[in-house]
């Protein structure tokens, strides 16, 4: 049972008619006050409240008593948590948050009362700059050019800490459980996320309304480092990573490219069979191109990689393939026979990340993008949505992601089109999706700059969720490009463009592939299939190794002679789905003793039932493997 300070039904906060989210001591309007509702801890709102409280209350003040001469950045929330950016003179480490945590917890005992006051803005510059606050300081200066003339500070009875924060926070300190937080990490981040401006030390922190909650998500975490992509890549063999040498890109070893490969190879063959041209084209294009699209002006040098002149103008490493593909389209005529056109392409495409954000294979820069882009015309464009729906899912499902949803994401802010093309384009896209079966989850203002789009978000085996696939409906590209075709009765008409993704960048995919399987890779995408260990002198080991590489199985021979016990547990780490042992007894009877990874249960097999089962699993694409019967 929760203490009376941690009860989770008392209010913290109070959203106003409006949806307007503000602390309890706010003044509460005049009117409408029947529309007032209290917002608890139960909820999500209040318990991101509690997570803003700690970071930008108690994490911000503990870092100041322990290093004084710290300029304190911002600290938001996040996921799951909170992080707080900091400037110090001595760096601060892992080794240090324990200390921090402990300062922590000695603030949430004393149980100040947290006020909120409203100063002007050159009272509250003078207040930062007193506290050599030079961030909180350019933070009022923006305030002040976008028109604030006051901002809101929070202050803690019975000290001199104060924090400029636009809130809402708990009304007390006390509310939080000090058994029910932790800080996890620190990183080095940039002011403001420009690599231009000051570094920064992230201190990242998850927070929960009880202690109980907590060990839910830091077993989870447990987990999840567990199955972290960059251990099972060391483990197998898999890909290498210098930051310095090649920033956001892979070196793939052997077998990790293999597992590139055998999953490229899948979707292009599903692409194939649903009547997609396999094409290629050009990584470097043209500026020109670029403000045609209109890709220039949202992303220009900021996201892309550019060339000096050369031929007479800018080039850009591609971050993306629609341009080119609607440039092969335009090579041709067309008629309205011709249509549907679709064009997919694994392309290689470059992105300009901050060098902060990457990790591992799931943020690079360097990626191949899963893509394809339908052109056809506008009363073609529910059955092709369907039938694309159909594709991804089939391939979701071969991959063992059977749990995903679909987000439809309206039109943004900052857009091409008009306002008619872009009524025209979400109610086509909504259409389909009824047509499909499709349901989906709002996401508005979320949509493609050209166009609405659904997004396919994966949930893995611990939750987590990942938007990979999309299907964007763009009635604007093919009209700035001038693409067009010939009508049934002989006039030009302008198609309509379909892009679709279904595993994003490959790169990435296989990232939550490898944590989504880590306790099994399914056996037909394995880079290793087989360790064969050979207990006999004779050669029928080698015998049962040349029938398995014959019959397409991806089979290894383990000459090292070492105990049993450590083959196995040697190949296990590398997450080899089958052992396989071969003895004087397997010899005179022509089988084979088969252990299938994370099992102690040993198989005897015939060796021609076995080749034939593996076969199988290969040519079905088995997410389990070959299955065994003694």
């Amino acid at each position: 049972m929760p203490t009376p300070t941690h009860r989770l039904d008392v209010p913290v906060a109070v959203h106003l008619p409006d949806g307007t989210l503000v602390d309890l001591t706010d003044t509460a309007p005049e009117t409408n006050l029947d529309g007032l509702r209290s917002v608890t801890l139960r909820s999500d709102e209040g318990l991101d409240i509690l997570r803003h409280t700690l970071a930008a209350q108690v994490l911000a003040r503990a870092v100041k008593q322990l290093y004084p001469e710290a300029e304190l950045g911002a600290g938001p929330t996040v996921e799951n948590g909170f992080y707080y950016d900091v400037r110090t003179d001595k760096p601060i480490s892992a080794d240090d948050l324990p200390a921090i945590e402990q300062a922590m917890r000695e603030i949430i005992a004393k149980g100040a009362t947290i006020t909120k006051r409203w100063l002007s803005i050159s009272e509250a510059k003078r207040l930062f700059q007193d506290k050599n606050e030079p961030f909180k300081v350019e933070i009022i200066d923006t305030a002040e050019a976008e028109g604030a003339s006051q901002v809101s500070v929070y202050y803690q009875d019975g000290s001199d800490f104060v924090d400029l924060c636009r809130g809402p926070h708990l009304p007390r300190i006390g509310i939080v459980d000090p058994e029910a937080f932790n800080l996890i990490s620190v990183s080095g981040s940039y002011w403001r996320g420009d690599s231009q401006r000051p570094s920064m030390t992230r201190i990242h922190g998850t927070a929960w309304r009880n202690k109980k909650e907590l060990r839910t998500h830091l077993d989870l975490l447990a987990d999840a480092k567990r199955r972290d992509h960059r251990t099972l890549a060391r483990a197998m063999g898999l890909f290498h990573l210098d930051g310095n040498a090649c920033p956001g890109q892979v070196f793939w070893r052997g077998p990790g490219w293999r597992m590139f490969t055998l999953l490229s190879d899948f979707v292009t063959e599903r692409a194939l069979a649903a009547g997609h041209e396999v094409v290629n084209t050009p990584r470097l294009v043209s500026r020109p191109v670029y403000e045609v699209s209109g890709h220039w002006e949202k992303f220009g040098t900021e996201n892309m990689f550019t060339t000096d002149a050369y031929g007479g103008g800018t080039l850009a490493l591609k971050p993306m393939n629609c341009p080119e593909h609607v440039l092969l389209y335009n090579s041709e005529q067309h008629s309205y026979r011709d249509l549907p056109v679709r064009f997919a392409e694994f392309g290689n495409c470059y992105r300009r990340e901050l060098p902060g954000a990457l990790h591992g294979l799931m943020r690079v820069v360097s990626m191949t993008q899963d893509d394809a882009h339908v052109i056809c015309a506008p009363e073609q464009v529910r059955d092709e949505i369907v039938h694309l729906h159909k594709l991804i899912d089939g391939v979701y499902q071969t991959l063992g992601f059977s749990d995903y949803y679909v987000r439809f994401a309206d039109r943004p802010e900052r857009r091409i089109g008009s306002d008619a093309v872009w009524d025209a384009a979400e109610s086509a896209l909504m259409d389909a999706c009824v047509a499909a079966g499709v349901e989906v989850v709002s996401n508005p203002g979320e949509g493609a700059f050209y166009g609405p789009k659904l997004e396919y978000v994966l949930r893995d085996v611990l939750g987590r969720e990942w938007q990979c696939g999309t299907v964007q409906l763009d009635f604007n590209l093919p009209s700035r490009f001038g693409a067009t075709y010939t009508t049934s009765d002989a006039t030009a008409a302008t198609p309509v463009m379909i892009h679709r993704a279904i595993i994003g960048t490959v790169e990435r995919f296989l990232g939550i592939f490898l944590e989504h399987h880590a306790d099994w890779i399914p056996f037909w995408i394995a880079p290793t299939q087989v360790a064969l260990v050979p207990a006999s002198t004779s050669d029928y080991p080698d015998q049962v190794h040349r029938s398995l590489i014959d019959a397409g199985i991806r089979c290894v021979l383990d000459t090292s002679g070492d105990r049993l016990a450590n083959v196995v547990r040697r190949h296990s780490s590398a997450r080899v789905p089958l052992i396989v042992v071969v003895g004087d007894q397997e010899a005179e009877h022509q089988t084979v003793s088969v252990r299938r990874f994370g099992s102690r249960a040993t198989h005897t097999v015939p060796l021609d039932a076995f080749i034939q089962d593996a076969k199988s699993a290969n040519d079905t694409r088995s997410l389990r493997g070959p299955d065994f019967q003694d």
